[in-house]
C-alpha cells in the first residue's frame, strides 16, 4: 500500500480579488462548503424498461464557501468582508490550499455574521459566499 499523501489544512488561505491580484485575509480559522453538486432529472415514463425509474444528469452548481475568521472590529479582514457583502457586483474569490493549489470562483457574499461575544475566548465571525459558474483550478 502506498503511503498517504494527505495533509492538514494548515496554511490554507481565502482571498478576494483586487485588481489583478488576490488579497488574502489575515486570520482565517476555517474554510468550508467548497464543492459541486449536480441536479438529477427524473425522466421516467409509462413504458420505462423493467419498471425502474430512469434518471439523467441535470445542471451543475458550485457550493461556494463559508469562512470563519478571527473578528477584529475595524480590522482589515472585517473591512474587506463588509465591502464584499455591500457590493452588488459579482467578484472573484479564491481558496489557496497548502502546497499552492488554488480554486477560484466568481460569486458574491451572501452572509456576514459576528459570533457570540463573551468574556472568554476569541471573537469570531463567519462570511458566506455564493458561487456563480464553474470553479477554476490552478
Amino acid at each position: 500500500m502506498a503511503a498517504s499523501q494527505s495533509t492538514t489544512g494548515f496554511g490554507a488561505e481565502f482571498g478576494i480579488k483586487s485588481g489583478s491580484n488576490f488579497a488574502f485575509l489575515a486570520e482565517v480559522k476555517s474554510i468550508s462548503g467548497l464543492g459541486m453538486t449536480r441536479e438529477m432529472r427524473d425522466v421516467t415514463h409509462l413504458k420505462s424498461p423493467t419498471r425502474y425509474r430512469e434518471k439523467k444528469p441535470g445542471l451543475r452548481d458550485g457550493k461556494g464557501a463559508v469562512i470563519r475568521f478571527a473578528y477584529v472590529p475595524g480590522g482589515a479582514d472585517e473591512t474587506a468582508l463588509l465591502a464584499a457583502i455591500n457590493s452588488d457586483v459579482v467578484g472573484t474569490f479564491a481558496v489557496k490550499f497548502p502546497g499552492g493549489a488554488i480554486w477560484s470562483f466568481d460569486g458574491f457574499a451572501t452572509d456576514f455574521e459576528v459570533g457570540e461575544i463573551n468574556a472568554e475566548g476569541e471573537m469570531e465571525a463567519t462570511a458566506t459566499f455564493a458561487q456563480t459558474g464553474a470553479v477554476t483550478r490552478s
